[in-house]
């Protein structure tokens, strides 16, 4: 499926590299979950992997410093540690004679949970990759080695745009599942209370659902949004939720739009796990940080 080939070297800005959330070494965040998928999806030796990632990392860093990539987040896969995976992958596997996506992956980054569902059995076909950042996609398919595999699965789309052209826009109303990993922390409550709106809308209705994971903390708070993501003055903020503040913004979207759903939410406990591990460690990181999983489905 791939060549061993490493992309070009990426010659990173000094600029970037300054930035505190850029790390210079990759850590624990290299689990044995994507040596595999490195290994058997991507064909890329064991031996040369360190030195794809920091190429990968950098090339990806330069689109958009987010601290999911500088930090490296984006190795953890962390929609395959969601309490739901096991059902989503079988959901992915009993549909596979439908040739049309039926999951949307909102702010899919460089596509890395999409490619795990390839590794465990769903296809191509069958999900979307969204971001508002086109040349995550390509990226993506460097780091993977797969564009002829993977090469209509991604769409530049924004999930505020009103635009009645906007890829999402275009599909509202006719997926089976919405998926998001690491994206609503990065929004104020009222944003996030227009993103959980958005993704009710691209539901098909009853047995659908929204599933994801998102920064959190044991007590849900406004965090200030600080230089340089904001120029000096400027005042910003966003909210990390606990399980309670999550399950009442979800509870209030889906009330507001007179659906009748069921919530779960619940803390990353996996002791093994890396977001357990090393969650507070991230330059973002509130006093009491936690992952916080969800699952919403339309009764």
């Amino acid at each position: 499926m791939a060549s061993q080939n490493l992309p070009a070297p990426v010659a990173i800005p000094e600029n970037l590299t300054q930035l505190p959330w850029y790390l210079p070494s990759i850590g624990t965040r290299l689990t044995d979950g994507f040596r595999a998928l490195l290994s058997e999806y991507a064909n890329i030796p064991e031996e040369l992997q360190c030195e794809h990632i920091y190429q990968a990392r950098d090339a990806a860093f330069q689109t958009f410093p987010l601290a999911t990539i500088g930090e490296f987040w984006f190795l953890t896969l962390g929609l395959s540690e969601h309490p739901k995976y096991t059902l989503l992958v079988e959901r992915l596997k009993l549909a596979s004679t439908i040739k049309r996506p039926i999951l949307v992956d909102i702010g899919t980054c460089i596509g890395q949970d999409l490619r795990k569902l390839v590794y465990d059995g769903a296809i191509p076909e069958q999900f979307v990759g969204i971001d508002i950042f086109a040349d995550f996609a390509e990226v993506g398919y460097s780091f993977f080695k797969d564009k002829t595999l993977m090469g209509n699965c991604f769409e530049t789309a924004d999930i505020f745009e009103t635009n009645e052209q906007d890829y999402l826009n275009r599909t509202l109303g006719s997926w089976d599942v919405v998926t998001s990993s690491l994206f609503l922390h990065a929004f104020d409550l009222a944003n996030q209370f227009k993103a959980i709106t958005k993704m009710f809308k691209l539901v098909k209705g009853r047995g659908s659902c929204i599933l994801g994971l998102t920064g959190a903390d044991l007590n849900g708070q406004d965090v200030p949004v600080l230089p340089p993501l904001v120029p000096e003055g400027v005042k910003k903020s966003r909210y990390v939720h606990s399980t309670e503040t999550l399950t009442e913004l979800f509870k209030a979207v889906s009330e507001s739009l007179g659906l009748e759903v069921s919530i779960e939410t619940g803390y990353q406990e996996d002791v093994d796990s890396v977001y357990t591990q090393a969650i507070q460690t991230s330059f973002f990181a509130t006093s009491n940080a936690r992952i916080l999983f969800y699952f919403v489905e339309i009764l």
